[in-house]
């Protein structure tokens, strides 16, 4: 296949052969600086140390030494090298969870997460600010939530795992399928479906004591619960927001609100108990927080304030 050679750094002294004869697009050569690999990654410092035969050999701008990384996949190198270079892609702005995942183990094989820490959140945050459905994919999240705990980024894990929470449908034990399933904790995946299922009791129970009063003896006035119930697919009240139902907590949410007049779904004496749902239910679905998990201290039901 042919071999072609990206120069990332212009006068480097190191050209990294990425990949193996045998792969689709080949070979292709990366011409970087060993000053700028090995200040910010441990792993390039000791390979291009004097322990490694290629790092022990005599190398400069104009006679650089080639080092072959065929177990490594190029595009995804190029990437972590371009980073490390002060560099950016065009293509940072577009990366896809998967994508996002793959570069996140990249950066984690080259111990260069604390390096890249600005710019590893960047770029996850840049996949929220482009992704704004109400509904998204549960193998998205679990790539982006596995990719920030890979890439140390606390910000990035609050803000997906807090929309596994509430942004996601049907059963969460999938997730322990797919490649990234097994790279996090267990207690993760067990934190979020506890979370979850909190705030979907909670929803229930604060919808429908919104529509009841004890003073005016009033319950669901105008048909406010079956409207609710059948705006989230469900014949009768309560509505079914168990694993097999197709509504995610933030459906809800969306559907009370979005009715008009929804504050008063009964009388002014629960108004302002039901005017408080919103922030009520958010409460229950903290995110988890990735200090707590490092530290071995993860509350399964409870969001962290100690790193907040």
């Amino acid at each position: 296949m042919a071999t072609n050679q990206e120069d990332i750094a212009a006068n480097g002294d190191v050209v990294l052969i990425v990949g193996g004869d045998d792969t689709v697009v080949g070979q292709k050569r990366l011409r970087v600086s060993s000053h700028m690999l090995s200040t910010a990654s441990p792993v390039f410092k000791a390979l291009l140390g004097p322990h490694f035969r290629e790092g022990a050999q005599s190398r400069s701008s104009t006679s650089p030494v080639e080092i072959p990384l065929p177990d490594d996949i190029s595009e995804l190198l190029s990437y972590l090298c371009n980073l490390l270079h002060a560099k950016h892609l065009p293509a940072f702005d577009a990366l896809n969870a998967d994508k996002l995942y793959e570069l996140a183990l990249t950066v984690d094989k080259y111990d260069c997460s604390s390096t890249l820490r600005l710019q590893s959140r960047a770029i996850l945050m840049s996949w929220d600010y482009s992704n704004t459905s109400p509904m998204l994919e549960l193998r998205d999240l679990w790539n982006l939530a596995t990719a920030a705990y890979l890439l140390r980024e606390p910000l990035g894990f609050r803000v997906y795992t807090e929309k596994l929470i509430t942004h996601t449908k049907g059963r969460l034990s999938v997730l322990r399928e797919l490649p990234c399933g097994g790279v996090m904790p267990l207690e993760i995946l067990v934190a979020i479906e506890e979370r979850r299922n909190l705030a979907r009791a909670e929803f229930i129970e604060r919808v429908h004591d919104g529509a009841m009063c004890l003073v005016c003896l009033k319950l669901d006035n105008k048909g406010f619960l079956d409207v609710i119930a059948k705006g989230l697919g469900s014949d009768q009240w309560p509505p079914d927001l168990g694993r097999k139902n197709n509504v995610t907590i933030m459906d809800g949410l969306s559907k009370v609100r979005g009715m008009k007049g929804y504050r008063y779904p009964c009388c002014p004496h629960v108004s302002p108990h039901f005017e408080g749902l919103v922030d009520c239910i958010k409460q229950k679905c903290g995110a988890v927080c990735l200090d707590c998990v490092l530290e071995g201290q993860l509350d399964l039901t409870t969001e962290c304030e100690k790193h907040a």
